[in-house]
């Protein structure tokens, strides 16, 4: 008999997050050394759209310079000009995540032919 696994959803920032499965810290210990990629997706433990980046790199850099450039900006704008920025600002945002959304599939799928590749070659 197969049964139904009960998954309550939510919404964030417009991706669906699972709830009622433990995520790795609430297993023990031995299982977590257990997981295998697979398992490490379902839990949510590897989410590719999350990013961490050091403190003092090219990024973090290049981020406080947007931050620092949208307030002067925002101190300037009237509230017109404000709102529109705003709405720029997220069709920006969506965009980028659309472009980052497609090359992670891309690079999914061509780390899945090199693979295929590889096993498929006989080595002389």
């Amino acid at each position: 008999m197969m049964r139904k696994r009960q998954v309550n959803s939510i919404i964030k920032n417009g991706a669906v997050l699972n709830r009622g499965f433990p995520r790795r810290a609430a297993l023990p210990l031995s299982r977590r050394c257990e997981m295998n990629i697979i398992e490490e997706l379902w839990y949510g433990n590897i989410s590719p759209c999350e990013r961490d980046f050091k403190k003092g790199s090219k990024y973090s850099e290049l981020l406080g310079y947007i931050v620092r450039h949208e307030e002067d900006l925002q101190k300037r704008l009237n509230d017109e000009e404000k709102e529109i920025l705003e709405k720029f600002t997220e069709c920006t945002k969506e965009m980028y995540g659309i472009a980052e959304r497609e090359a992670f599939a891309r690079g999914f799928v061509l780390g899945a032919r090199i693979i295929i590749e590889v096993m498929n070659t006989e080595i002389e």
